[in-house]
């Protein structure tokens, strides 16, 4: 989350609370050709394993984040309703 866009709220130790949980990301996805790399991404043949990147691709910027709030999970269908806003998570 690139600081200068980001919710003051959207502190490392809020997200890292998160851990376990499910969350939606908002934001565009891309792939940044600097990070383009055979032997860090894991997810190109022949990469090494010392890999450290699943994928190339990034949601940058993220522009919303979200905590899902139903004990049964939400997915794509889930109304507005079943997600809260970071900024709006205890």
């Amino acid at each position: 989350m690139t600081p200068h866009t980001r919710d003051p709220k959207w502190t490392f130790a809020r997200v890292n609370s998160l851990q376990g949980r499910q969350v939606k990301v908002v934001g565009q996805l891309m792939i940044d050709n600097t990070h383009l790399n055979v032997k860090d991404d894991c997810g190109f043949p022949g990469a090494t394993s010392a890999c450290w990147r699943s994928t190339v691709w990034e949601v940058h910027p993220v522009s919303q984040f979200y905590v899902c709030n139903l004990k049964a999970g939400c997915d794509k269908n889930s109304p507005d309703t079943a997600w809260t806003s970071l900024a709006d998570v205890p």
